[in-house]
């Protein structure tokens, strides 16, 4: 997702450039502005990389990774179906859970149950900044 917000930059930069040229009342770009266009543009690469921390990019991992921050204990694949609703194929879920464990946000475990074991999935601790 990063990639993708800030796969213009550059063009970004040469307007800002021009705009702080523009600014300065001047015609054209000097070494001054284009500097601080590159300042202003890693500071908000920077501030996307931060805030798009982990973040899978899938609706339905965040989603269930809303509904399992609600569910401290962690839920079973079936409790997690039950709170979608039972509106979301097995694969799709799968998928989900796959991205939020890849990204360190969830990760499951497995419990003993009178039949087979059930997996549970709790939501992960964020890291401290």
């Amino acid at each position: 997702m990063l990639g993708q917000i800030t796969a213009r930059a550059e063009a970004h930069t040469i307007r800002l450039a021009l705009l702080y040229t523009l600014a300065d009342g001047k015609r054209q770009i000097s070494p001054p502005h284009l500097q601080a266009a590159l300042v202003l543009s890693d500071y908000a690469a920077r501030s996307a990389a931060w805030a798009l921390k982990g973040a899978t990019g899938d609706p339905l991992a965040e989603q269930i990774h809303a509904a399992l921050l609600d569910n401290p204990a962690g839920l079973t694949r079936s409790q997690i179906s039950q709170t979608l609703q039972r509106h979301q194929p097995a694969g799709q879920i799968d998928h989900a859970l796959h991205a939020l464990a890849q990204t360190g946000r969830a990760a499951p475990t497995q419990v003993r149950t009178s039949g087979r074991p059930a997996q549970l999935w709790t939501a992960t601790p964020a890291p401290s900044a």
